[in-house]
């Protein structure tokens, strides 16, 4: 487990500082698109876990579920790292720097309960419901905070504009 957290860090640093800023640009420089995109991913993966662990679908037994849980993790660890950088870029920035460190403080107060409570509740979630059942709940979550984001927040017209821009240079 020790050598899978130690991939999962090295892959979130990699996607970090190699590929955090490229795709930040691509987007045309819009963190909020950037955060945007994670979040749908990790769902969109969380619930690619969930199926492949349900009980529609048969895996051979052994190794194999192992290495298609740890090659998931992999994935999500690239997101995941980018998602906690991008938000704290995009929050940063609408506050007045006086108030900078006090709200990376919160954040990382945020992240440390998130930290605690996290393995406990999963924990319940996995003796009740399995994998499938907790990687569904982790998927929903990431949607449940996506549809929040989209009902609370106002549209930016430029996030947009950049963002189809970006897919008509491709």
């Amino acid at each position: 487990m020790g050598t899978v957290m130690a991939a999962q860090f090295a892959f979130g640093g990699f996607a970090n500082a190699f590929l955090l800023a490229p795709l930040t640009k691509l987007l045309g420089g819009h963190v909020g698109v950037v955060v945007r995109n994670c979040v749908v991913i990790m769902g969109t993966t969380y619930f690619v876990q969930a199926f492949v662990f349900s009980s529609y679908v048969t895996l051979p037994g052994g190794a194999a579920k192992g290495y298609i849980y740890i090659g998931l993790a992999l994935f999500l660890s690239i997101f995941q790292f980018s998602l906690s950088t991008s938000i704290t870029a995009a929050t940063t920035t609408i506050v007045p720097k006086h108030l900078v460190g006090t709200l990376m403080g919160i954040e990382h107060s945020m992240f440390a309960l998130a930290g605690i409570l996290g393995p406990i509740v999963g924990t319940q979630v996995f003796e009740y419901a399995g994998v499938a059942g907790l990687a569904a709940v982790c998927g929903m979550l990431f949607f449940a905070v996506m549809a929040l984001w989209v009902v609370a927040s106002k549209p930016d017209p430029s996030s947009m504009n950049a963002f189809v821009e970006a897919k008509k240079v491709r």
